[in-house]
């Protein structure tokens, strides 16, 4: 960059980044990201998703973002933001481009991009796929216990989606607060995920118009990363499996846009002994912890690539996967097979008494040891 400065200090513009990156992206070129919240420290299982999107954009020549989504002020952990980029680049799977080091679509910070999903929900807004809603927090806990009561599923009642042009105005001149919401159609598409094959949810049935925008004008995940992962040229979204159902809302807003999406994949979680979720709230599993501990990457990765991963020499799922892929398979074809892997640190896959042997013989999670990338990464 020109006078040292970094991506940070100069974000690309909206306009540029559409027919930029984002064209880029749709001519073939591979972009992925591993898009974290500094709301915690990095535990194994971000650990993980980092490790896929990385392997992915090396076997590919493409190239592995860090993106922080700091949205949500009121949960920032103090030096959470740092401590994840240091653990990437200590376990070897350093980004292309980050907070740290710059890139031409910055900022890399969400907090830092609110003009851009201003922006676009003004876009939305004037589309009409999105409207200003006055509901305050009174009616929406009232409309929550309301659903309870009758055992149903608490949802949004869109009344504010009904509000005539002029009856918006008069509540904005009165200064009253609102959020904008996304106006939910009916008729969503199925879509490909790249592991669990063909998924549909008729979101717009079971689900009450989503938040895009808050009082604050902060935005919502939803918003957020589709307007970060368009501007920044994302090909691949490869990422956690609880956001599978949210996919067909994504796609939605993709619709709403005018944008081309990108190929989604969605990654089965690590799992404790129990069967339960990892949280950032178990300190065994924060990676800044198990490095200080004296856990080498390497034998850490090894154990992350053990969990249902589809990975060389995977004992949960030993034949290719989502990520290690044959000429006569297909990623959806294979996904099945390793939906969710469990995680025990007490099994000797990254026992310090192991680490010589995991080190002399390499981990297989290195990039060289990928069979060659598939012609076709879609269903069959």
């Amino acid at each position: 960059r020109e006078g040292g400065r970094a991506a940070e200090e100069d974000p690309l513009l909206p306009g540029e980044a559409t027919m930029g990156l984002a064209g880029a992206a749709a001519a073939g070129a591979v972009r992925v990201r591993f898009a974290p919240s500094p709301t915690g420290f990095l535990h194994l299982g971000g650990l993980r998703t980092a490790l896929y999107n990385y392997a992915f954009a090396q076997k590919r020549g493409g190239r592995f973002l860090l993106r922080l989504e700091d949205t949500d002020q009121s949960r920032i952990v103090p030096g959470a933001a740092d401590g994840i980029e240091d653990m990437l680049e200590w376990a070897g799977i350093p980004p292309d481009e980050s907070p740290r080091r710059g890139g031409p679509v910055g900022p890399y910070r969400q907090s830092q991009r609110l003009h851009l999903y201003r922006e676009a929900i003004e876009q939305l807004l004037e589309k009409g796929a999105a409207y200003r809603c006055f509901c305050t927090p009174q009616r929406l806990e009232l409309l929550k216990k309301a659903a309870l009561q009758r055992q149903e599923t608490p949802r949004y009642d869109n009344k504010c989606r009904h509000l005539s042009p002029k009856q918006v105005a008069e509540k904005v001149a009165q200064g009253a607060d609102s959020v904008v919401r996304f106006r939910l159609e009916v008729g969503a598409e199925p879509f490909c995920d790249l592991v669990y094959g063909w998924s549909k949810h008729e979101v717009a049935s079971v689900e009450g118009d989503p938040v895009l925008l808050k009082s604050d004008g902060f935005p919502t995940y939803h918003l957020a990363n589709v307007v970060d992962d368009h501007l920044m040229g994302i090909s691949h979204v490869l990422r956690g499996g609880e956001w599978l159902v949210s996919t067909t809302k994504h796609l939605l807003l993709y619709r709403a846009f005018g944008w081309d999406p990108p190929r989604f994949g969605h990654f089965p979680l690590l799992l404790n002994p129990d069967g339960s979720k990892l949280s950032k709230r178990q300190g065994h599993v924060f990676v800044e912890q198990l490095a200080q501990d004296g856990y080498l990457p390497a034998a850490l990765l090894d154990a992350i690539t053990h969990c249902g991963s589809g990975f060389a020499g995977n004992a949960a799922c030993p034949r290719p996967s989502c990520v290690e892929l044959g000429e006569n398979r297909s990623v959806c074809s294979v996904g099945v097979l390793c939906r969710r892997g469990q995680l025990d640190l007490g099994q000797g896959a990254v026992e310090k008494k192991d680490l010589s042997l995991k080190v002399t013989h390499g981990p297989p999670w290195a990039p060289q040891a990928l069979l060659p990338a598939p012609a076709c990464l879609g269903c069959s």
